[in-house]
C-alpha cells in the first residue's frame, strides 16, 4: 500500500502557483498515489461543486478553481488531504449501503468518515496520514467558525468531528456529548459501510427521542426587570433552540449552554465532507475532465479519406495575421551591406570608397508566441460544406504563422476533444493531416478552448493567441466566461465564423462565409492581450 509519506508525492520546488498549475499538481499527485497503491482511480473531473467525492465507479471530483487564481503550497496540501480521504473510500466504503431519510445517510457520512480515517491511521495507509487529516478537520473546524452548534443541522458535521479523536474540541449542545460518545466507541469495533450504517441508525433513533423543542430556562439568580421570572414558561413552538429576550436565551440552561432538541424528519444538514469554497476563487464554468473529453492524438481523421486543400495564402491575410504579433516580432531595416537595396542617406561616402551601401529589410514574424487553432469537427460542420471552408481557412493559418515563426498547433473537437497537428509539425506534414479531417458527434466547444487554454499557459512563449474556427454552435455561456478567463491569464482567443456570425460570443472575431472571402478577411480590429 501507500506507506510513503505524502511529502514525497508533492515534490514542488514553489510556493504559489497559479490555477491551472494547481490543477494539473493535483492531478499528477493523485494518480502518483493511485499507482502507487491498489487503489485505481477511473476518471478526475474539476466540477462546480464545494467539496471533493468518489463514486462506486471510482470516479473523483474536485472543486473547480479559477484558472488565473494563485493558490499557496499549503492550500495545495489541503486538496492532497481531499484526495487522500476519498481514495478511504475507494478502499473501504461500500457505496450501496444508504439510509432511507437524507438526515439518516448525512448522519452515516459523519460515521462513515471517522471509520475510513480511523482505519487508514491503525493500518499505516500512509505514512503521515494522521497528521494529514488532523490539519483537514482542524481546518474544517476553523472555517465553522460562527456557526450555531445547537442546530439539529449541524449535528452531523458535530458528530464527525467528536468521533476524530485528532480534531479540537467543538461546542455541544446537552445531551449530545454522551450520544456521540457512545457512536465513535462503538466505530472501533466496526468492520463494515453495515456497521457504520447501523451505529448512524442508532444516533438518529437517540436524537429523535431528544424534546422536540427546548425549555425556557432561565438565570439561578434572576434580576427581575419589568416584574419578575418565576422560572416557568411554555415552550415556544418552532424555536428549535434559538431565540430572543431578557434573561437566558430559549435553549440554554443556566449556565448559557445550549440544549439540544431532535431534528425534523428528512431534514437536511450539512455535508460533512471536506470543503474547499474559496471565496472569490472557484471555476466553475462547467465540467472539465480530461479523462471523459480527451481522445488520441488524430481522433478526427480517417486513414482512407482524402479531401482537397489548394489554398493559396492570400498576401493580405497573411500580411495581417503575422501583424498581430508586431510586438513580439521584428520588422526593419539592416544598414550597411554590400548588396541589396541602395541607401540613399549612404550615397555621400561612395566617394570615400565606402562599398556598404545597400540597406536589406529584415522581417520576424511572431517571435516568441503560442497559437492553438481550435477547430470544430461537429456533425453540424458538415451543412453547406463549412467543414471543407473551416479546414481550409485552418490550414490557411497555420502556414502562415509557421512561417512566421509562430509555434502553432490543431485542436479539434465535437463532444470529444484531440489533437489534430501538434506543435512543431512541418507545414506539409500537418497539410497531409487535415486532408484526412473529419465531422461527426455534437459539440463540446468548451472544453476544447479550456483544453486548448490549459496547454497554451503550459507553453514558455510570452505571447498566447487561440483561434478557434466554428460555425458557433455550442456551450455559449460558458464559452464567453471561458474566453474571459482566458483573458486575465493572459490569453486572446478570436472566434472565426465559418458562414456564420459569431460576433455573440467572441469580443474579437472575424467571419469568413466563402473561401473565396480569405482575401479579403481582416484581422486589423484584433487587438492581442498584453
Amino acid at each position: 500500500m501507500f506507506k510513503r509519506n505524502i511529502d514525497s508525492f508533492i515534490n514542488l520546488r514553489v510556493t504559489t502557483m497559479q490555477g491551472h498549475t494547481f490543477k494539473s499538481a493535483v492531478e499528477n499527485i493523485l494518480r502518483k498515489i493511485s499507482s502507487n497503491s491498489q487503489l485505481k482511480i477511473r476518471r478526475i473531473t474539476w466540477s462546480n461543486i464545494s467539496t471533493a467525492c468518489v463514486n462506486s465507479s471510482f470516479d473523483v471530483q474536485l472543486a473547480d478553481v479559477k484558472d488565473d487564481a494563485v493558490f499557496s503550497q499549503a492550500f495545495l496540501e489541503r486538496y492532497v488531504g481531499f484526495v487522500i480521504h476519498e481514495l478511504c473510500h475507494v478502499k473501504y466504503t461500500n457505496f450501496s449501503t444508504r439510509g432511507n431519510d437524507p438526515y439518516l445517510n448525512q448522519l452515516h457520512n459523519a460515521v462513515e468518515d471517522i471509520w475510513i480515517e480511523r482505519k487508514a491511521i491503525s493500518t499505516g495507509l500512509l505514512g503521515n496520514v494522521e497528521s494529514i487529516f488532523t490539519k483537514l478537520i482542524n481546518q474544517m473546524i476553523s472555517e465553522a467558525d460562527g456557526i450555531d452548534w445547537a442546530d439539529p443541522a449541524q449535528y452531523p458535521f458535530a458528530l464527525a468531528c467528536v468521533g476524530r479523536r485528532y480534531a479540537r474540541p467543538v461546542p455541544l449542545a446537552q445531551g449530545l456529548e454522551e450520544i456521540f460518545q457512545h457512536a465513535s466507541d462503538r466505530v472501533d469495533s466496526a468492520n463494515s459501510s453495515y456497521d457504520t450504517l447501523d451505529i448512524a441508525q442508532w444516533v438518529y433513533d437517540q436524537l429523535m427521542q431528544l424534546p422536540e423543542t427546548a425549555p425556557i430556562n432561565v438565570n439561578p439568580n434572576p434580576t427581575p426587570t419589568n416584574g419578575t421570572q418565576d422560572g416557568t414558561g411554555d415552550s415556544v413552538s418552532g424555536q428549535e433552540g434559538e431565540g430572543e429576550g431578557e434573561g437566558t436565551p430559549i435553549g440554554q440552561n443556566g449556565s448559557g449552554e445550549p440544549t439540544a432538541t431532535r431534528p425534523v424528519r428528512g431534514q437536511q444538514a450539512r455535508e460533512v465532507e471536506p470543503t474547499a469554497e474559496i471565496s472569490g476563487e472557484k471555476g466553475g464554468i462547467g465540467s472539465y475532465s480530461k479523462d471523459v473529453s480527451i481522445r488520441q492524438d488524430g481522433f478526427h481523421t480517417k486513414d482512407h479519406a482524402f479531401r482537397e486543400i489548394n489554398v493559396n495564402v492570400p498576401s493580405k491575410l497573411r500580411h495581417e495575421v503575422r501583424m498581430l504579433f508586431e510586438n513580439s516580432g521584428l520588422d526593419e531595416f539592416q544598414m550597411n551591406h554590400k548588396a541589396g537595396k541602395i541607401n540613399a542617406s549612404a550615397l555621400s561616402s561612395i566617394s570615400t570608397g565606402n562599398v556598404h551601401v545597400f540597406k536589406r529589410h529584415h522581417e520576424e514574424g511572431g517571435i516568441n508566441s503560442a497559437v492553438s487553432i481550435v477547430l470544430d469537427a461537429s456533425g453540424s460542420m458538415e451543412e453547406n460544406k463549412k467543414d471543407q471552408l473551416a479546414i481550409e481557412t485552418t490550414y490557411a493559418l497555420y502556414e502562415t504563422l509557421s512561417q512566421s515563426g509562430v509555434a502553432v498547433q490543431v485542436i479539434t473537437f465535437d463532444n470529444r476533444t484531440s489533437v489534430l497537428v501538434p506543435f512543431n509539425t512541418p507545414v506539409l506534414k500537418a497539410k497531409g493531416i487535415m486532408k484526412r479531417f473529419e465531422t461527426n458527434g455534437s459539440t463540446n466547444d468548451y472544453f476544447a478552448i479550456r483544453y486548448a487554454h490549459e496547454q497554451l499557459l503550459a507553453r514558455p512563449e510570452t505571447r498566447k493567441v487561440c483561434f478557434v474556427l466554428t460555425d458557433g454552435q455550442g456551450h455559449v455561456d460558458m464559452v464567453k466566461l471561458q474566453v474571459s478567463q482566458g483573458n486575465r491569464s493572459g490569453i486572446t482567443t478570436v472566434g472565426v465564423g465559418i458562414g456564420v456570425n459569431v460576433a455573440k460570443v467572441y469580443d474579437k472575431h472575424v467571419n469568413i462565409m466563402k473561401i473565396k472571402e480569405l482575401a479579403t478577411a481582416s484581422f486589423k480590429q484584433i487587438k492581442l492581450v498584453a
